[in-house]
């Protein structure tokens, strides 16, 4: 039996949500679940083969959240653009595809890849999106190269974006990644972003902050950040998905609910 959820508001208002990456994160939230469900519009999942996605019905029971999803990554040993891992990319877009189908979720966010192989490519990419043929996989930014993994990443500049706009893919906007590239390339930040987004017009983003060394997922209200979101909100279209890519834990791996609640709040005053 699918679980329906609200499914995406109609109107054209910025909404706000919060990445879950895993299931085992869900007992520590559920105490807080009603204040959350109060100020959040919905919930991006995060999926693995090795966890039931069907667990995360906890956090939607009750609520008109809607749910998004974000595909497995790299410790799945899951990689889109190498073609030698194409049987165990195949199985887990299918696995995203029967998760979607579950929440009823418009979008299922995917990493293209690292190049962990000289055979690895966006060709490859294309024709395993081609093989499901679905629209509901957006493709997210990546800096070239971050400090724990020694590959260089396609999927990485705007001209990687607008063709895969051309073949129908849209993305996810990662402003903690943007700022990590913006620190490689040495490039003005908000310039990037903002031309970034102009051009591309991404619809769903993740927020989150860091000082550019590392995608550190601090609260976006971090005075150690180095990304002011107060700069950015005003060029993102009316109708944006602000996903909150927040670590959300307390210094006993608790749910810090004050301080997610606070970025919350801060992020709404920003949108209002």
């Amino acid at each position: 039996m699918k679980i329906r959820t609200s499914g995406l508001p109609k109107n054209l208002d910025r909404r706000i949500g919060l990445k879950i990456k895993y299931t085992k994160n869900i007992p520590i939230i559920l105490p807080h679940l009603k204040k959350l469900s109060d100020k959040l519009d919905y919930f991006e999942f995060g999926l693995r083969e090795t966890e039931d996605y069907r667990d995360y019905k906890k956090l939607i029971k009750d609520s008109d959240l809607f749910v998004t999803l974000h595909g497995p990554l790299y410790e799945e040993n899951v990689n889109l653009i190498v073609p030698q891992k194409n049987k165990v990319n195949l199985r887990n877009l299918k696995f995203c595809q029967e998760a979607a189908d579950y929440f009823n979720a418009k979008y299922i966010v995917l990493h293209p890849g690292d190049r962990e192989t000289p055979e690895a490519s966006l060709e490859n990419l294309y024709y395993l999106l081609d093989k499901v043929k679905d629209k509901r996989f957006i493709l997210e930014n990546t800096p070239i190269k971050i400090k724990n993994r020694p590959y260089e990443r396609l999927g990485v500049y705007i001209k990687d974006f607008l063709g895969f706009k051309e073949k129908g893919i849209d993305m996810c906007f990662d402003f903690g990644h943007a700022r990590v590239e913006t620190e490689i390339e040495r490039k003005k930040y908000y310039a990037y972003t903002s031309n970034f987004i102009k051009k591309v017009n991404p619809q769903y983003f993740h927020l989150s902050g860091n000082d550019g060394t590392y995608d550190y997922h601090w609260i976006i209200r971090d005075k150690r950040s180095l990304i002011d979101y107060s700069k950015i909100l005003p060029f993102l279209p009316k109708n944006a998905l602000l996903t909150l890519e927040i670590d959300f834990f307390d210094k006993s791996d608790g749910f810090d609910k004050e301080k997610v609640l606070k970025d919350i709040d801060y992020l709404r005053k920003l949108i209002n």
